[in-house]
């Protein structure tokens, strides 16, 4: 069931990421200054109906616009205690799975408000017990949102329903006219089959207004500002630094053996084995099993991919285990040194900044920009500089081939800086060079 799941999530996706968004995609069918009706046969059958909304107001809108739209496991944690008014009732739902940040199984009782007079117009009638009234049984919803996509600041966020029961639909935000507080909304909808009805026409800009209407309200309503806040928080990323030497290591019944360990139990450790490439997730994942514990760790973040020295955990969970993680950790940088030698050591980092694994260019003749699950990042090593006794400062990360590609006739140096999370390289050399 799941993968059939992520094949239809992946068709709304490449929708909208294949120029799906272009009006030129489209036929419209009406159009006011701030809202339009456009629709179009869907590539997996039936038809799609698109309503363009501009001009909606978000006041106290984030500083980054991505993250106007709240992910559907954080609005359903808190739907309860933060939504307020009517929307208390309206966006009642339970998790059943969180697969990733931003991705999860969810039951709830309602669908999307600003969709209820779009169904019964275009909609499949099958859907109508959710739409206007708690269904007694609720329905099952796979949602997930994805982050600046398709373009950077943008949000879109996919409801998909796979037994009948609600109506499936995907939303886009972005800002618009470099304003704060102004958005563009896109929503669009499937309907069961691949027709259009023009005596629907008398309706569309009532249809128009209605949507604008509710999708203000909505992304205004009570309790959304600590919902906003309470998602931003919601996370936290850890990244894994100095372990060039080697893997980290991982509690043992042998190999290094340090006395200081002895009480607790982990005075043996073992060297970690990725199954393919280095993923510090599955590093701390089975380093936690290890310690008795057993919580969800991710890889991703709102449909990014993160370098492989990142990973997120839920941050109510990370400060639970805290306290025993860094004093076990503590531990393994003693048992890295005893193998390894020399001074620096793995080095958990805690609440950094997120970066993503930048998507591979497709064009053979263009060098890859992607991470390898080694934590080493591909960048092209194409420019010529003029070199004259300076200083480089490079990320950890660095590739060593850029390292032994330099000119023969350069000395370097090799030093940490005081964070311990950049490499600086003192350059000398008896000549410039090009």
């Amino acid at each position: 069931m799941v993968a059939a799941w992520d094949d239809r999530i992946e068709g709304w996706f490449n929708l909208v990421s294949n120029g799906g968004l272009s009006r030129s995609a489209w036929d419209l069918a009406a159009e006011r200054p701030d809202s339009s009706l456009l629709h179009r046969s869907c590539p997996w059958g039936g038809h799609l109906v698109r309503l363009d909304l501009r001009n909606i107001r978000v006041m106290g809108a984030p500083e980054i616009a991505s993250n106007v739209l709240v992910r559907p496991e954080v609005r359903s944690r808190y739907s309860g205690v933060l939504e307020k008014g009517v929307y208390r009732d309206v966006m009642s739902s339970e998790i059943l799975k969180t697969f990733n940040p931003g991705d999860a199984l969810i039951e709830q009782f309602y669908t999307m408000p600003a969709l209820r007079l779009p169904a019964l117009l275009f909609g499949d009638f099958s859907v109508l017990e959710s739409l206007y009234g708690p269904s007694s049984r609720g329905f099952l919803g796979r949602q997930k949102l994805r982050r600046d996509f398709p373009e950077q600041g943008h949000s879109t966020y996919i409801f998909e329903n796979r037994f009948g029961r609600a109506q499936e639909y995907l939303l886009t935000a972005r800002r618009e006219h470099q304003s704060q507080n102004i958005f563009h909304f896109v929503c669009i909808f499937s309907t069961p089959e691949d027709k259009w009805y023009d005596w629907f026409s008398p309706f569309f800009f009532l249809l128009m207004d209605e949507a604008h209407r509710v999708v203000q309200g909505y992304m205004n309503r009570p309790g959304i500002q600590e919902l906003r806040q309470a998602d931003e928080q919601f996370y936290i990323t850890l990244a894994l630094r100095n372990f060039n030497r080697g893997p980290p290591l991982l509690p043992s019944d042998e190999s290094v053996i340090i006395q200081d360990g002895h009480d607790r139990g982990l005075s043996c450790w073992m060297p970690f084995e990725p199954r393919k490439k280095f993923c510090f997730a599955e590093y701390l994942r089975q380093f936690l099993e290890r310690l008795g514990h057993q919580v969800p760790i991710y890889d991703t973040l709102d449909g990014k991919t993160l370098v492989p020295y990142q990973c997120v955990m839920v941050r109510e969970s990370w400060m639970e285990l805290r306290r025993d993680v860094l004093a076990a950790l503590k531990l393994q940088k003693m048992a890295y040194r005893f193998r390894h030698g020399g001074t620096t050591a793995p080095t958990l980092v805690e609440d950094v900044c997120p970066r993503v694994t930048p998507e591979r260019a497709t064009s053979p003749s263009v060098p890859s920009h992607g991470c390898h699950g080694d934590g080493i990042c591909e960048r092209p090593i194409v420019a010529k500089v003029v070199v004259r006794n300076t200083f480089l400062e490079l990320e950890d990360d660095v590739p060593s081939q850029l390292i032994e590609n330099l000119p023969s006739n350069l000395s370097l140096k090799r030093s940490k800086s005081a964070s311990g999370d950049i490499l600086n390289l003192s350059v000398q050399c008896c000549k410039d060079s090009v």
